[in-house]
């Protein structure tokens, strides 16, 4: 067989899988956990500016049950990612020769280095000095350093909805049920909230796990991820899209001092260089954030080296500010509608 039909082949062969992973993160946008036992639908409401305001609850006929005021558990309307960031801390992406010495005399200090080494890019975590804001950290730093990419340590936003059963969602969308051996092969890597891997729905699959929660904090809640993992690999009785392919899924979330669920732009770096380490063939990222320019830089990076993205769109409303990464250029952004 020619090279120019293997390419063809193995070109065909992605295209499938991030439809089915389009699909996936599409029905996730609703979903918050696994529950074989619920029998109901949940479909967001707006107002005129696009924010959530509630819910209405049908049963699995689409017969109206309740309608709730309370905001769904996925709703960001008080969630501002430009001013989501670690309080006291920037990042920078391959800082030049003499740097270190010369934040030292401004009176920064280096606290974390990460290095993605498959992309040849260094990143480090600064402690800015006391009493300064991060906003005025990030321009003098920018001033001092021109040309050299430096931000926020920006937060990011689990995009979850509310729960919605995935056996539900996959009879809206008309997805049969797929062979044990579905998706045999595909390695599908994963940046979300925590994975479950003893829950049934993976009994007998290749589900890997790895947190990249910022020590001295509590690991994030398991129970988005453990919902978008069933339904992405899940064995066919728990109605997984793949359940032949191999998961690996990162945890990028984690219990700030307040008790906040939170996860950051250092968390999602380490998770993207874990999967692309292990050499996966497309990322599933269930977040949303800020324009962050270090992200940015490594985003373009993985995506010259041909590594496939899917992203959520969001689930801040109707808004016209873009979420990322599923805005940046190259990325496929998945979002979804209720009717």
């Amino acid at each position: 067989m020619s090279g120019d039909l293997l390419g063809e082949i193995q070109g065909m062969r992605i295209k499938s899988i991030v439809g089915v992973i389009s699909t996936a993160l599409m029905i996730t946008l609703f979903a918050s956990r696994v529950d074989a036992g619920e029998t109901t639908t949940k479909i967001l409401k707006y107002d005129s500016q696009g924010n959530v305001i509630g819910y209405e609850e049908t049963d699995v006929k689409g017969k109206k049950k309740s309608t709730s005021k309370k905001k769904s558990s996925g709703s960001s309307k008080i969630f501002y990612p430009d001013n989501a960031f670690e309080e006291g801390e920037v990042i920078v992406i391959n800082p030049p020769r003499g740097f270190a010495s010369g934040i030292r005399s401004m009176g920064y200090q280096v606290i974390e280095t990460v290095k993605i080494s498959a992309l040849n890019v260094t990143v480090q975590r600064l402690r800015i000095p006391a009493q300064m804001s991060v906003p005025k950290a990030v321009r003098e730093l920018r001033s001092r350093f021109p040309g050299v990419e430096i931000d926020a340590n920006h937060q990011f936003d689990p995009s979850a909805g509310v729960e919605f059963p995935d056996k539900i969602a996959r009879a809206l969308i008309r997805w049969s049920e797929a062979p044990a051996n579905c998706g045999k092969g595909v390695k599908i890597g994963m940046i979300d909230a925590g994975v479950d891997i003893s829950h049934p729905a993976f009994k007998g699959n290749n589900v890997v796990y790895k947190s990249f929660h910022k020590e001295g904090r509590e690991e994030g809640p398991k129970d988005h991820g453990t919902a978008v993992a069933a339904i992405m690999v899940g064995t066919p009785e728990w109605g997984g899209l793949l359940p032949g392919a191999s998961l690996y899924a990162a945890n990028m979330f984690e219990y700030n001092e307040e008790g906040r669920k939170v996860g950051n732009a250092i968390g999602l770096l380490k998770a993207a260089n874990w999967l692309i380490n292990e050499r996966v063939h497309i990322i599933n990222l269930s977040v949303a954030g800020a324009d962050n320019k270090v992200l940015r830089r490594i985003f373009q990076k993985a995506l010259q080296q041909n590594l496939v993205m899917v992203a959520a769109g969001g689930n801040w409303g109707r808004d016209d500010k873009p979420a990322f990464p599923a805005a940046y250029k190259g990325v496929v952004a998945v979002t979804a509608i209720s009717d």
